[in-house]
């Protein structure tokens, strides 16, 4: 498995969002699985990660940027909705910080800014903060495989980050499998509500936590 990591800014309610992101980057191999008393130990996952885990990539984002195409921030980073509006600059590198402005009205798209992982058991540390311009400021950050078979677009997990919460999904087993997400597609084209069983299943694939994101 080829993994890569993703992080997008998109709106709740507004066509423009506006997140400043990633201060710094890192991506860590891990050797193995983790052993069922490392799990049950965890505290901390930040310093796990750093302890137990091979660091294989690492952006400060100290440099400025080429142009405003796909691959203008550098240093293999992507932004897979640039060339959709040429004319409107979406990312900009300041001060040693990637700051997202999400044109998703004018590209039909939020902001999508991915870099290969490397890695088929890993993890990212990812600095990050709102700047608190617009009410329903987000970003989601996550892992896909283009290569895994029988999941929509390889999309794996995500992290949706919001100013009061967080919400974790499960999409390889959940909306992104080929089934479910078929069977899924049926009702919200006829704007239905999920029958019970899927949409029991579907709460299960997920998780939303409370928390306060520091926009200082």
């Amino acid at each position: 498995m080829k993994a890569r990591f993703e992080a997008v800014s998109f709106p709740q309610s507004h066509g423009f969002l506006r997140a400043a992101a990633a201060a710094l980057a890192l991506l860590f191999g891990l050797p193995a699985p983790l052993p069922a008393a490392d799990k049950a130990a965890l505290q901390d996952d930040s310093a796990w990660l750093q302890s137990n885990g091979t660091i294989l990539f690492h952006d400060p984002f100290e440099r400025t940027e080429d142009g405003n195409g796909m691959k203008a921030i550098g240093n293999g980073w992507e932004s897979a909705t640039a060339d959709r509006v040429p004319h409107i600059k979406q990312t900009r590198l300041e001060d040693g910080i990637l700051k997202v402005s999400s044109a998703s009205r004018e590209a039909g798209h939020s902001a999508h800014i991915h870099h290969d992982a490397g890695f088929t058991d890993g993890g990212v540390l990812v600095r990050y903060r709102f700047p608190g311009l617009n009410k329903d400021e987000a970003l989601t950050v996550g892992f896909v495989d283009r290569e895994l078979k029988n999941v929509h677009a390889g999309h794996l997990c995500y992290a949706n980050l919001y100013k009061t919460s967080i919400l974790l999904r499960d999409n390889k087993t959940g909306i992104s499998d080929d089934a479910i997400r078929k069977r899924r597609q049926v009702f919200l084209d006829k704007k239905e509500l999920l029958p019970p069983d899927l949409d029991a299943l579907l709460k299960t694939k997920e998780l939303t936590v409370p928390w306060k994101a520091d926009t200082e």
